[in-house]
């Protein structure tokens, strides 16, 4: 059912939204293999063959020339984390024709340059970790969206829900921007056990050059207890290197189902990291 043939694994328009695209205009069904893959935290930044693991060309577009490694890696991981939490809230929005991935190579043999794996040969686990646990948790909610670096913004709102049970509850999305006053969406949810379902379109907002959006997702069950949080950051196509300006708060965006920030990425490994 799936091969490890290689592909360019940081073209966010290929394999983030590109493949989505396309894998939204089928039913749920494993059509296809791709691979997602981060810089690990050891071994040299030369890559001999171009567009194979380290994408160094996309990431640059993304965040500029980097000038250190712990910024090289650090970008990398958030580009294998968006991927993955895409994925997997992409492939849930189609319940109950689909209901998640398999993920190739969950864990690494060997020290590697770059790949595909969640947890490193040393045992530090990487962004997407977290990103793809916050994305499986039983009730969450999550954007629809065509790319993170774009000419505007508007995504859809969805929940999905496979608890056991219906879900009914409340959600709160809050809009952060680097220009203008801050913003609040609220709503009742309601989703039944294993559906998943489009709650709102999002205001449409324009991105111009240096323009950016923070976004965060709560959901709240009935007796107002936190269930859900998701945060995205939405910045201009219009700008060069885009992202890089996020590259220190992207440490808080990947949190588990309820808030609680994901463990601290490692940059360093030693005897003690064992």
């Amino acid at each position: 059912m799936f091969s490890a043939r290689p592909c360019p694994t940081y073209r966010i328009q290929t394999i983030l939204f590109g493949f989505i695209t396309r894998l939204s205009m089928h039913a749920g069904r494993f059509r296809a293999s791709f691979i997602l893959t981060a810089k690990p935290i050891c071994g040299s930044i030369s890559d001999r063959k171009a567009n194979l693991w380290l994408d160094l060309v996309t990431l640059e577009e993304l965040f500029g020339r980097f000038d250190n490694l712990d910024d090289l890696i650090a970008a990398s991981q958030w580009l294998q984390a968006e991927g993955a939490r895409y994925m997997a809230s992409e492939l849930r929005r189609k319940m109950p024709h689909a209901c998640g991935l398999i993920w190739w190579g969950a864990n690494e043999p060997w020290p590697n340059l770059a790949g595909n794996q969640l947890v490193d040969y040393f045992g530090n686990t990487r962004r997407a970790l977290a990103a793809l646990k916050n994305a499986f948790a039983p009730t969450v909610l999550s954007l629809r969206y065509q790319h993170c670096v774009d000419r505007a913004f508007k995504p859809e709102l969805w929940i999905s829900n496979d608890s056991g049970a219906p879900f009914q509850g409340q959600y709160v999305v809050d809009l952060e921007f680097n220009a203008g006053e801050p913003v609040r969406i609220s709503g009742c949810a309601a989703c039944g056990h294993y559906e998943s379902i489009r709650l709102e379109t999002m205001p449409r907002h324009r991105l111009p050059s240096g323009a950016w959006i923070r976004v965060r997702l709560r959901l709240f069950n009935l007796a107002e207890e936190t269930i859900h949080e998701m945060q995205y950051v939405f910045a201009s196509e219009h700008d060069q290197a885009p992202l890089r300006r996020h590259l220190k708060w992207f440490d808080g965006m990947f949190k588990d189902s309820r808030g609680v920030d994901s463990p601290g990425l490692v940059t360093q490994t030693t005897k003690e990291n064992l």
